[in-house]
């Protein structure tokens, strides 16, 4: 009769109760190898450890030095054969595998395990996030400190890139880890359902870095060493965020639709919904719309950039001289039109921070003559910014504004029918 010992034991309780040696060395803080010698009967635990391994695994000390468990009668006698994974006969006398019917400990055990994988799994996505919040302060600076706006891009992007790499490895690591291991129930399910949403939850963040650094990359420039001011770029990269939200938020619904129909139809108050939610829409569009028509259609900068008059004796002059300075910008032919509306002077406008310019004739037949300089007109620039900033909040509002309609009419409705 082959004499059992401790290892073979050991191995036995570990494999009923779904763990892998690395899985117990963690648990006994040792190393996975120490496990695999046990195991083979190459060495044997510390004495210190006889008690934790037996408590581990619900066995008594006695039993774990023996290397088997005392035989005991009725239905502890096959719980205790359950454990230890033998195998019981059948009434025909072939040998039939009992099934292992995992007790409160061995529940506890796959908790612990499941926990310790998707506690891993959090850690890598927490890494990933990091290398994508490191992409955007690459972003920062290379734009603003060296500065390169479009190389600033691409090294941001390199890093998000990587961050993705992070996250898919970890998400395949894992998920062969939960399939390796033979684990069933609501337990894994569940399991499975948190890393997919800590996965998603990453993959949208370094999106939404991604949209938010586009614009460094967008903006025109026939400069290679230029950069993005924060005034153009923030108000832009938050406004591709918004549209991949909304965007996200309406598949979202779409896919959910079959949820959203079952719960609409035992909704008594669908229909009050529907028209908050309609003439809240509404209002977004027309406000939506009308930013649109002023940015496109309406020179905003230059309306909001301050202007200065020509202060000289001779004010057309004045604006010829400073127009026909040579600052390497478009050349371009201009009209000066007197009082009554014949073209006065001519002339070719070669300086680029010239930006804008206008002349008007007062009742005494003097030339008033205003002028937009380049400096000028980037403080129009940071205004029109601003402007549609405060778009952004009216949009917030407006959301807002139908909530609110919608809750007081509910509340009013809800009084009138008790």
């Amino acid at each position: 009769m082959e004499k059992k010992t401790i290892g073979q034991f050991i191995a036995v309780l570990r494999k009923s109760n779904g763990l892998t040696q690395k899985d117990l060395a963690e648990e006994l803080n040792v190393s996975d190898k120490t496990i695999s010698h046990w195991e083979r009967d190459e060495s044997a635990p510390d004495l210190s450890l006889i008690p934790v391994i037996a408590d581990l695994f619900g066995v008594t000390t006695d039993e774990l030095l023996r290397g088997e468990r005392r035989p005991t009668v009725g239905k502890a006698a096959e719980a205790a054969e359950a454990a230890a994974g033998s195998a019981s006969v059948s009434g025909d006398g072939s040998p039939e595998e009992t099934p292992h019917k995992p007790d409160r400990r061995t529940d506890r055990q796959l908790k612990v395990l499941l926990d310790r994988i998707k506690l891993k799994f959090r850690t890598h996505s927490l890494i990933a996030c990091c290398i994508g919040g490191l992409g955007l302060l690459t972003a920062l600076l290379f734009n603003f400190a060296v500065p390169y706006a479009k190389l600033a891009f691409f090294l941001a992007l390199i890093l998000y890139a990587a961050g993705a790499v992070v996250e898919i490895i970890a998400l395949m690591n894992t998920r062969v880890s939960l399939d390796a291991e033979e684990f069933e129930g609501d337990r894994l399910d569940a399991c499975k359902r948190s890393v997919t949403r800590i996965a998603c939850t990453t993959f949208s963040i370094l999106g939404g870095l991604l949209l938010f650094t586009l614009p460094l990359v967008l903006f025109k420039s026939n400069y290679l060493r230029t950069r993005l001011s924060s005034y153009s770029w923030f108000p832009e990269g938050a406004r591709f965020v918004l549209i991949a939200v909304l965007v996200w938020a309406v598949v979202f619904l779409i896919l959910r639709s079959r949820s959203w129909i079952k719960y609409l139809q035992n909704d008594r108050f669908l229909k009050l919904k529907c028209v908050c939610a309609l003439f809240t829409l509404l209002a977004l569009l027309l406000t939506f719309g009308l930013q649109c028509a002023l940015n496109f259609f309406i020179d905003l900068p230059l309306r909001f950039a301050p202007r200065a008059d020509l202060v000289a004796e001779n004010p057309v002059d004045a604006l010829i001289k400073l127009a026909e300075e040579d600052d390497h910008g478009r050349w371009e032919d201009q009209e000066i039109l007197a009082a009554d509306g014949t073209v006065l002077r001519t002339f070719t406008k070669k300086n680029g921070c010239l930006y804008d310019w206008s002349c008007e004739w007062d009742e005494n037949g003097n030339a008033v003559v205003t002028i937009v300089m380049s400096a000028q007109l980037i403080v129009g620039e940071k205004r029109t910014n601003r402007f549609n900033v405060a778009y952004c909040a009216l949009y917030v509002m407006e959301i807002v504004a139908g909530f609110v309609v919608y809750f007081k009419v509910k509340e009013k409705r809800s009084a009138t029918a008790r």
